[in-house]
């Protein structure tokens, strides 16, 4: 199984989804070689968010999992959002462009600070 995604940009015309390079999208997906009939998920949001859901990835992917993977304590996450996120908010998915990246700086720099072993196999240090 791949992790391989495809993206498109397009917009809504009030009735349906407009692709703004279908060409190229159906090109980008039989380069991803997805088997015939395999199931996929398609999501379409807002541009502003997709950023958002890049953030997410970041902050799973190279903030979070190295600490849990070397601490073996899986309640980083809930730490992390106790201590760096903005006040009223509940979930990190409230958070707008602006506040994620906050909270991203702040959060990796606290893991690195408590826990720079867990960062060191990435070979970059990080930069605020």
């Amino acid at each position: 199984m791949s992790s391989t995604h495809v993206t498109a940009a397009g917009f809504w015309n009030g009735d349906k989804l407009v692709l703004v390079d279908a060409a190229l999208f159906v090109t980008q997906l039989k380069r991803a070689k997805f088997g015939s009939g395999e199931a996929l998920v398609v999501r379409v949001e807002r541009e502003e968010d997709a950023r958002t859901y890049g953030q997410l990835k970041y902050f799973h992917g190279y903030v979070l999992e190295p600490l849990v993977n070397w601490t073996g304590d899986h309640d980083w996450r809930l730490y992390l959002k106790v201590m760096f996120l903005p006040d009223g908010k509940t979930s990190l998915t409230e958070l707008s462009y602006d506040e994620m990246r906050a909270f991203i700086e702040q959060a990796e720099a606290f893991a690195r600070a408590v826990c720079p072993e867990a960062y060191e196999k990435y070979g970059r240090e990080y930069v605020a």
